[in-house]
């Protein structure tokens, strides 16, 4: 039985952390291969307690490797409609990346979008069919189509779509995605798209 073949193939459904080599400092610079040791065993985590002896650029480097550790949910690109209708379907379409070494493995989080007035008052929330759990790294990601339907919305009045991924138990704040824009807001969700306008008229029963 070999550990490092474990490590390689374990990584997809359970956890693996522990101490990265530090090397002795004679040949190349402490933690040089970490980002390697990374990529190449999917890290969730990793400790060591000698960081206190060594330089500056040991600290560069471990905090830069830091950021490798773990998953980093990105969303590359989506679309939905710029305009909705009162108790009709609407798609919203998200890629899904994981730019991290490693899935997210707790089963407690789930995708939710609101659809929020200007004052941030929430008219509608639907959980979105793609599930984070063990979601694995990829390079190019993973097209989610979700269809929602509204609820009795005001003809001329205009909204604002927003995705969170929130613990179904409340215990912590929603997760962080790895983005740059939109900006993260105060409640952890991202602003999909704002001004959305409602027009035409609810289905005839």
């Amino acid at each position: 039985w070999r550990a490092d073949t474990a490590i390689e193939n374990r990584w997809q459904y359970a956890m693996t952390t522990g101490e990265p080599l530090n090397g002795d400092g004679s040949c190349c610079p402490y933690y040089h291969d970490v980002a390697d040791e990374i990529a190449n065993y999917h890290y969730a985590g990793m400790g060591n307690g000698n960081y206190g002896s060594r330089t500056g650029e040991v600290w560069t480097t471990m905090n830069e490797a830091f950021k490798l550790t773990g998953f980093r949910f990105n969303i590359n690109e989506g679309y939905m409609s710029t305009a909705l209708s009162p108790n009709r379907d609407f798609q919203v379409s998200l890629n899904w990346q994981n730019v991290g070494a490693s899935p997210l493995y707790q089963k407690r989080w789930r995708v939710v979008y609101q659809l929020k007035t200007a004052a941030d008052e929430e008219v509608g929330k639907w959980v979105s069919k793609f599930n984070p759990f063990l979601f694995l790294p990829d390079s190019d990601g993973t097209d989610i189509l979700d269809t929602l339907k509204t609820g009795n919305l005001t003809v001329g009045d205009t909204y604002k779509l927003t995705l969170k991924i929130e613990d179904v138990t409340g215990l912590c704040e929603p997760l962080y995605l790895a983005l740059n824009a939109p900006a993260r807001n105060a409640d952890g969700s991202y602003t999909l798209r704002s001004g959305i306008a409602v027009t035409g008229a609810a289905p005839v029963k």
